[in-house]
């Protein structure tokens, strides 16, 4: 059986660096654009954005807590309103960052059909401390015809069936015959039937490709300028899902865009799939127990009160978890952590404050790229 954590009350204290905005860099990693049927609208209206932020190596400081925000997205046509789909809350928790670290953070948004509008995203990376980095991406609605110049594509899938447990899915796009300076950008899917809450797009990797600038063991990039390639080229990108929920099916319906002579963009995307290819999660995926122990039966008034909570897996998998929630006796205040406890202010974006009463929150983040 294993234990995935243990934490106890105690009192801790830790020093807090204020965040220097100029310590960070994010960079939009997917397409400029969201992809708009010029001839059926409606036909895609939903699609992933990411965004890579990085702890600039010459920070020489160790960030801890940190979050990444949409904290709002604009439109340039009035009407013509973008949303964020999940996470719900447009809040990525990002976690640690080292100097030189970096990580994506991944959002399932929803926009208009209407090749006219662009969105402005207004991003915003904090920590505890009052001085967050903010910056804004344009991201445009693109007219597109359905050819299969986009590459046509089919999956395989591996899933761990357990909540925080993963799901990979390898998807190659026959992406034919690519031009020097042409663009490619993927979607895992864009199917109406998908469901982003309950699994988590952590990260993604190019594991083969015959496209000239779409290079293998490429990690967290959806959108790519490519070389002259040839007839038959194709690329596989594995997408890597943290589960959140159980007892649902969701839907995959990969889709994936191209440039075509000077001016068109074709995308592919397989109508015979219907809602596209079903992911199960059983009613059986929550194998995890917890357990919370005080170390005595009765308290004297001022006196020191130790809680330890066990959670413990005993599955196949290894599972992360990102948010735990607890309920303290009346009349008893927080007041910390031990030094031996699984979860940490290192390890976490959010922790109580000392002296919190009632039910409190931990939250932690999952690095992109890890299961």
């Amino acid at each position: 059986m294993k234990q995935i954590f243990t934490f106890l009350s105690c009192i801790f204290s830790l020093p807090l660096f204020a965040l220097n905005p100029a310590h960070f860099t994010i960079n939009r990693i997917s397409a400029p654009y969201f992809i708009v049927d010029a001839n059926s609208p409606a036909t895609i209206n939903k699609a992933y954005v990411g965004f890579e932020v990085i702890n600039n190596s010459n920070s020489g400081v160790t960030y801890s807590g940190l979050k990444f925000t949409i904290a709002s997205i604009g439109t340039s046509v009035a009407g013509q309103a973008y949303s964020i789909v999940a996470p719900v809350s447009g809040v990525v928790n990002v976690g640690t960052l080292a100097p030189g670290a970096a990580t994506t953070c991944y959002f399932y948004i929803g926009y208009p059909s209407s090749v006219t509008p662009q969105a402005t995203f207004n991003l915003v990376l904090s920590d505890a401390t009052a001085s967050p980095k903010s910056q804004a991406v344009v991201i445009r609605n693109r007219s597109s015809i359905s050819a299969n110049a986009g590459g046509t594509a089919t999956q395989t899938f591996s899933n761990q069936d357990i909540i925080g447990g993963v799901i990979t899915d390898d998807v190659t796009y026959a992406v034919g015959n690519v031009q020097n300076g042409d663009e490619s950008d993927f979607q895992v899917t864009v199917s109406t039937a998908f469901d982003p809450t309950r699994i988590t797009l952590l990260s993604t990797q190019v594991i083969s490709s015959t496209v000239p600038g779409i290079n293998v063991g490429s990690r967290d990039s959806i959108y790519f300028t490519t070389g002259n390639g040839s007839n038959g080229s194709a690329v596989t990108i594995r997408w890597t899902f943290r589960i959140t929920g159980y007892n649902f099916t969701t839907y995959l319906s990969p889709c994936a865009g191209a440039t075509s002579g000077s001016t068109n963009y074709k995308y592919a995307l397989n109508t015979a799939l219907g809602s596209g290819t079903p992911v199960s999660i059983s009613a059986s995926a929550t194998p995890l127990t917890i357990s919370k122990s005080s170390d005595q039966q009765v308290y004297l008034v001022n006196s020191l009160a130790h809680f330890t909570i066990k959670i413990k897996n005993p599955g196949a998998y290894p599972v992360s978890i990102d948010k735990i929630t607890d309920s303290i006796p009346a009349g008893f205040t927080y007041q910390g952590q031990e030094a031996g406890s699984g979860v940490t202010v290192a390890n976490s974006t959010v922790v109580p404050v000392t002296g919190a009463t009632g039910t409190i929150t931990f939250e932690g983040a999952v690095a992109s790229g890890a299961t």
